[in-house]
């Protein structure tokens, strides 16, 4: 058998994640969805595409991605509850995380005040 020899995590995570970063209100376009994910994750547009529509219809069924708009690929995307719920708790890990290691940089030792008393 081959070994897989993959740079990036699967179409279905990084779909989920695209929907999640982007929060927009009304849902997440396919093309919005393609492009974040071409973007930030080294993938080739055409090859990746068809697995990005395969996985849509599959997360459609499955109850993963609500369809808010249009028909087939051809519309807007959102979170379902159980995944809704799941990526909130993960965003809000991994900015606290952030904030943690961000606020650990920034704590600097306090400066030394000069010697001069102020006169009244």
């Amino acid at each position: 058998m081959a070994t897989r020899n993959v740079k990036h995590p699967k179409v279905s995570e990084m779909v989920v994640l695209s929907i999640a970063m982007l929060n927009d209100r009304n849902g997440s376009s396919y093309q919005a969805i393609k492009k974040y994910i071409t973007s930030n994750f080294k993938v080739d547009e055409k090859k990746i595409a068809t697995y990005i529509k395969r996985y849509i219809y599959t997360a459609i069924a499955s109850g993963t991605i609500i369809q808010t708009k249009g028909k087939g690929v051809q519309g807007s995307f959102r979170l379902g509850g159980n995944m809704k719920l799941k990526m909130s708790e993960l965003l809000k890990a991994s900015n606290n995380t952030k904030a943690v290691a961000s606020s650990a940089e920034s704590c600097k030792a306090p400066s030394k005040k000069s010697g001069k008393a102020k006169k009244t």
